[in-house]
């Protein structure tokens, strides 16, 4: 993949990690006080699950870019 298709990938993915887990982070505070959002299929626990594996996978695709990087020079 070139360098730019990374950068896109890798920004795509993790802003729908970091909405993930601002939604989960709402939806934990929200059920404290007795409320939900109602068109959140998950629990606030399975939603930071899956954020976190989509960050490890833009984990793996940054260190991937910078191992390209470093073989190209």
């Amino acid at each position: 993949m070139k360098d730019s298709h990374y950068r896109i990938v890798n920004r795509t993915l993790f802003l729908i990690a970091a909405a993930m887990f601002v939604i989960a982070i709402c939806e934990w505070v929200l059920q404290w006080f007795g409320y939900t959002l109602t068109w959140v299929p998950y629990s606030p626990g399975r939603l930071l699950e899956l954020a976190a594996m989509i960050a490890v996978f833009v984990i793996m695709l940054l260190l991937r870019q910078i191992r390209d990087t470093l073989r190209s020079k």
